[in-house]
């Protein structure tokens, strides 16, 4: 069956016609995604392809109503950045939420939103500036010249942390200047103050006799008047600290550890110089620890007296005996061990007894006296003040060690009254003393 002719013409013109069709379809569908980024000039170009008809004039309208958008959206963001930069931040803020909420795509909107954003923290930053700046302007206006100069350099050390931090280029201008200005004020000022500032430093360091010499080169007036009533006052205060220390002192002396640290405590809360302060901190310190432990002391004497065991009686006298500082107790202290410990046995008094005071000394019995006394050790007697025991001259001869010098030994030497390295019979020094040799290798 042959196809008529006209049907082989018609066939593909309908294929043609129908591809025609379908690219416009696309580039119509293009073209409204376009606009609905805000891409105008992209949908223009997608419009350029489009035939002439519904859907081009359509799009055309389209396009239009999205410039027209677009040029006041650009217009009002145009005037929030001028705004911004003469550092109107509120002008600025408006413009941008009229573009934000003007008709327009939602990418416009997030970009606007995330300006409108940085505004505002610099709008909150900048004001912040600016109030610290207004508190510390008015601050340094009221004190006047009379303001002291490590406060005005605190003041000024704040304000440069300030400086450079503002959006604004003309707050932070303004904010230079000032303290530009502040800072020469401040050299006049400390020029002025040195005099003023040694005679601090002396009363600082609680130096009364340089302070008063200081201030005897201080012009006559309400500074120099303050000055000397603080070092009235530092000299009363060191009066009152010296009188103070001899009351703890006798304190001591009487064993009242507990009114000596209610002393020095209540001096310590007067004082201002770092140095006594550390000075009373540690004789605290000292007089409660001194406090404690003449508390066990007592409560060690009370226990021995009451205790039933001569052994155990004894044992905590001479602990308490260990512990005590108090010179005043030690006599009655003593007497009671002594007491205590004649009631143990014999060996118990023995082994009991001190004799720790006597260098090479030792307890013994004495039978006579039926008690414990202590005595020199063996090789050892008493010193001619007779308060310990020293070697005798046996003892000292058999313990010296000659080994040092070759063919030396140690005998008595009478007239020094000490034991000492001699060369053994047949030999002699050498001339340089390190050792003896042969007297006939000599001859």
């Amino acid at each position: 069956m042959k196809m008529p002719l006209r049907w082989i013409l018609f066939v593909p013109l309908v294929f043609y016609l129908l591809a025609a069709q379908a690219d416009e379809t696309f580039f119509y569908a293009k073209a409204l995604q376009a606009l609905a980024d805000c891409r105008v000039e992209k949908a223009r170009e997608f419009a350029s392809r489009l035939q002439a008809g519904q859907r081009l004039s359509d799009l055309q309208r389209r396009i239009k109503q999205q410039q027209a958008r677009r040029d006041r959206v650009d217009r009002l963001y145009a005037r929030a950045r001028k705004a911004f930069s003469q550092c109107d931040y509120a002008t600025a803020a408006e413009q941008l939420e009229r573009a934000i909420y003007a008709p327009g795509c939602r990418r416009i909107r997030q970009q606007l939103a995330d300006k409108l954003l940085t505004i505002l923290t610099a709008a909150r930053d900048d004001a912040g500036i600016e109030r610290q700046w207004g508190e510390l302007a008015a601050a340094m206006q009221e004190s006047g010249d009379n303001v002291s100069v490590d406060l005005l350099k605190q003041r000024l050390d704040t304000l440069a942390g300030l400086r450079g931090k503002a959006v604004c280029a003309d707050l932070d201008q303004r904010l230079s200047g000032f303290l530009q200005t502040q800072e020469q004020r401040y050299t006049r000022l400390e020029f002025a103050n040195r005099p003023y500032a040694a005679v601090s430093r002396a009363l600082e360091k609680c130096d009364v006799s340089q302070a008063i010499e200081l201030i005897k080169a201080l012009p006559q007036g309400r500074r120099r008047q303050q000055f000397q009533a603080r070092v009235d006052e530092l000299q009363t205060l060191q009066n009152e600290t010296r009188e103070t220390l001899a009351q703890v002192q006798a304190d001591y002396t009487r064993c009242r550890y507990d009114s000596a640290v209610q002393r020095l405590e209540e001096l310590r809360s007067k004082q201002h110089c770092s140095d006594t302060i550390a000075d009373l901190d540690v004789r605290i310190a000292r007089a409660r620890a001194d406090y404690e432990q003449d508390q066990k002391v007592q409560r060690l004497m009370t226990t021995a007296r009451t205790q039933s065991s001569p052994q155990a009686s004894y044992a905590s006298l001479v602990k308490a005996r260990q512990l005590n500082r108090c010179e005043q107790r030690q006599p009655a202290l003593e007497k009671l061990a002594a007491a205590k410990r004649q009631q143990l046995p014999p060996q118990q008094q023995v082994a009991a007894m001190d004799c720790s005071a006597w260098s090479h000394g030792e307890a013994y019995w004495i039978d006579s006296a039926q008690r414990a006394g202590c005595r020199c050790a063996a090789g050892y007697r008493p010193n001619e003040q007779k308060t310990g025991c020293v070697a005798t001259a046996a003892t000292q001869v058999s313990s010296l060690d000659c080994s040092t010098w070759e063919n030396a030994e140690p005998r008595w030497f009478a007239q020094a009254r000490e034991a000492g390295c001699f060369c053994k019979n047949g030999y002699r020094w050498k001339p340089d003393y390190t050792a003896c040799e042969p007297v006939s290798g000599q001859q």
